[in-house]
């Protein structure tokens, strides 16, 4: 199965189908981020996980996509994108939600995945954020990271999860693989 990059606001979906993915025999390539683990995400399996003196020494090192350090941060959290993704990306099987679409789109540009990005209504979107336990001040901050997703290249192929399903949407991904 061809590879496939995940891109859509905060809770709209991404870590879902990423799972629905991996059940199906993906390997998800993880972000490197100074969050910590929501409930029953693992170690290298959904991110990698460092205290904020790792990501900085990463980040200096060059590892990541984002150019700068105030470019990595999103609500007082750092996340950073592997180069390494482009040489797995490039072979079938993969899954990775990268950070940001301006990061999705250079990825795309030097492989062949498929990019998929997820949209859901506001409301949906903000009770998903509140059962994860998470502050107000960041559930309307990650509600506001819908305006990232505005003007992505034709080619992107849009899945509402308000209306459809993650396994609806896997059985998408399927047939364009088939097809």
């Amino acid at each position: 199965m061809k590879s496939f990059i995940v891109t859509g606001a905060s809770a709209s979906g991404k870590t879902t189908l990423i799972n629905e993915a991996m059940k199906n025999g993906y390997t998800h390539l993880p972000t490197h981020t100074t969050r910590t683990p929501r409930e029953g995400e693992i170690e290298g399996i959904h991110n990698v996980y460092m205290d904020l003196s790792t990501f900085k020494l990463n980040f200096e090192r060059g590892i990541y996509f984002e150019h700068s350090m105030a470019y990595a941060e999103k609500n007082g959290v750092y996340y950073g994108t592997p180069y390494n993704w482009i040489r797995y990306l490039k072979k079938d099987n993969y899954c990775a939600t990268p950070v940001t679409p301006l990061i999705a789109n250079i990825i795309y540009r030097y492989t062949e995945v498929i990019w998929i990005s997820l949209v859901c209504d506001e409301e949906i979107r903000k009770r998903r954020l509140i059962s994860r336990g998470i502050s107000k001040e960041e559930i309307e901050a990650r509600l506001n990271t819908i305006k990232e997703q505005r003007n992505l290249p034709a080619e992107v192929m849009i899945f509402d999860t308000t209306h459809l399903s993650v396994s609806e949407i896997f059985e998408k991904i399927k047939e364009i693989n088939d097809g």
